[in-house]
């Protein structure tokens, strides 16, 4: 009898610490802090059609390190759009949550290409980064090139053209071509748009 409840006690006893182990372990864990290039100077993200090359603003580079700025390598990373507007490549299939997901490598980078078109203006958690389960960035904004005035067809050509010129010379083309989010169609946005439609970018 006292035999058996020296092995209970010794198995409570294991029991207990191997739970306090597992929660220091969980506790331990450094919160992750992400810097994203160029999505947080745009104040939003930028998709495009791929080829013949991404474009430059649609090239997602993040950074996750802690808060003494030490890189976090093996982490995993989501890119999720939680609201309707944006047509991936390839195909241009119109998505309602698009899900794109990697890891940091050594130094602590991620990296996503975001091909597709379409626009999601000025809505609240249109997209939102994650790491390790987490949120670490959200934006209200989500825009390409590939936009006509009323959705992305997987090519920048006239009619996108047509939509960036009225925002851009009149404001009649609203402002779904602002890729830096400052409330108006600038030389900035130009910027962006003109390599996308001289090209012309497009999808697969």
């Amino acid at each position: 009898m006292h035999r058996f409840f020296a092995v209970t006690q010794w198995v409570l006893a294991s029991f207990l610490t191997l739970g306090a182990s597992v929660t220091a372990d969980a506790g331990d864990l450094p919160v992750a802090i992400a810097e994203v290039y160029p999505a947080d100077a745009l104040n939003g993200l930028v998709f495009g059609p791929n080829l013949p090359e991404p474009l430059p603003a649609s090239q997602l580079s993040i950074f996750v390190h802690n808060s003494s700025n030490q890189p976090l390598p093996g982490f995993s990373v989501e890119l999720i759009v939680l609201q309707s507007g944006i047509n991936l490549c390839p195909g241009s299939v119109l998505t309602t949550e698009i899900l794109l997901t990697t890891e940091t490598d050594d130094d602590g980078w991620a990296y996503f290409e975001l091909a597709g078109g379409g626009c999601i203006h000025d809505t609240n958690l249109s997209a939102t980064i994650k790491v390790n389960g987490v949120s670490v960035a959200n934006y209200d904004n989500v825009k390409s090139p590939d936009f006509d005035g009323a959705s992305g067809d997987g090519r920048v050509d006239l009619s996108d053209l047509v939509d960036f010129t009225g925002g851009f010379l009149d404001g009649s083309g609203g402002l779904c071509h602002d890729y830096d989010n400052d409330g108006a169609v600038t030389l900035s946005d130009l910027i962006i748009f003109s390599p996308a439609f001289v090209a012309p970018n497009h999808c697969p």
